[in-house]
């Protein structure tokens, strides 16, 4: 006569205990929520990696396929990696891959043609996802792209007296799954973030008695460090109002973009109008201007920006002269291109007034300008 499924039980998890007190975990870390630093998000942008640990436990309430036949476990530990990408407007994606470092062990009943039996075995696991989302939110979701499981353990028929059990059955098999991860962005600063990651895994389901978990969760803490700076695109307004020769008044307007390259020079471009007007009391009537544009170039250094506006001295506007004798046309160049070098700070609105230097003669002027970053110029 088979002993009583509680005789079972007890026994079993003795025989559960000795297997799930060899494979220890860490300690689960405590985390605290904090907010990322109050930096604009273009500040964020670049690469950034870092490791991921993660307690490996099976679902019991979402497992279809142990139900209350799964009665002791103990949970596993995974490592991997993080990998992201953040934009210049604060857009996140990336890539998530881990692996068990300790397989989750488990104890369950397992059905066969002699009666209850029980199942002790362990689960390891691989699985590769993928993620997108936004600072803002301080989260990024997606697909496991990949996931793979293999279980390994032992049928054990037991009688009633420990000292009896038979010689155990081996039981190896492998699965493929699907699940979903998501990130949570906890705290962080420009060069570094962290988090929580959590996945929610379902493995196939096997077509035989003893069947194993079918729902796996992963959850533990994840941070990333900057490994490549993103180099986000600025924009600026200028305007530029001056005198050339007698009385022959300048405005211009003009509109500039620029990036920095990897090894710090400035490239960009601008388009403008200029207004030509004035003249001398009582003589000839100036007019005239037009379209117009410039290169930027530069360098960028400590935090600051030291931009200059080029033409190669290209007569782009066009001088109209009115006089009681006749109209006469004439090329001009823009003023905006004679100011040199223009030096402001990387920050967000930053602002600066130059003079045309007294090199020049017959000429005077004053250049306004106000840059921006396109993308991200708010905190997250």
């Amino acid at each position: 006569m088979r002993p009583r499924i509680g005789s079972r039980l007890a026994s079993a998890f003795l025989v559960f205990t000795s297997l799930a007190l060899a494979t220890g975990l860490p300690p689960h870390p405590a985390s605290g929520q904090a907010a990322l630093a109050p930096e604009p998000t273009y500040r964020y942008a670049g690469h950034y990696e870092g490791p991921w640990t993660a307690q490996v436990s099976l679902d019991e309430a979402d497992s279809g396929t142990v139900g209350p036949a799964l009665f002791d476990q103990r949970a596993g530990a995974l490592q991997g990696t993080i990998t992201l990408d953040v934009g210049c407007d604060g857009s996140v994606s990336g890539q998530a891959h881990g692996q068990t470092s300790q397989p989750a062990a488990l104890a369950a009943l397992a059905d066969g043609p002699a009666g209850p039996r029980v199942l002790t075995a362990a689960l390891d696991l691989v699985a590769d996802g993928a993620v997108s989302g936004t600072l803002s939110s301080r989260s990024a979701a997606g697909d496991l792209t990949s996931l793979q499981a293999a279980l390994a353990g032992a049928l054990r028929d037991l009688p009633a007296e420990l000292e009896t059990v038979a010689a155990p059955e081996s039981v190896e098999r492998a699965y493929l799954g699907a699940g979903t991860l998501r990130l949570e962005i906890q705290d962080g600063a420009p060069g570094r973030l962290a988090g929580r990651a959590a996945a929610s895994l379902r493995l196939s389901t096997p077509t035989v008695g003893d069947q194993p978990p079918a729902g796996v969760t992963l959850s533990g803490p994840w941070v990333a460090s900057r490994t490549a700076v993103a180099l986000c695109p600025w924009q600026g307004s200028v305007t530029v109002s001056g005198a050339i020769a007698i009385q022959q008044l300048h405005d211009e307007r003009l509109d500039v973009t620029f990036h920095v390259t990897p090894d710090g020079r400035i490239e960009g471009d601008g388009r403008g109008v200029a207004a030509l007007r004035g003249g001398p009391p009582g003589g000839c009537v100036y007019s005239g201007g037009g379209p117009f544009a410039v290169l930027v170039d530069g360098e960028a250094h400590d935090g600051r920006f030291y931009l200059h506006l080029e033409d190669f001295d290209q007569p782009q506007l066009v001088l109209t002269t009115s006089c009681a004798t006749g109209r006469f046309d004439a090329p001009q160049t823009p003023l905006s291109t004679r100011f040199g070098r223009i030096e402001l700070p990387e920050e967000v609105g930053a602002h600066a007034q130059l003079t045309l230097p007294p090199t020049l003669p017959d000429t005077r002027g004053m250049l306004d300008i106000t840059i921006t970053p396109i993308d991200g110029a708010a905190p997250p």
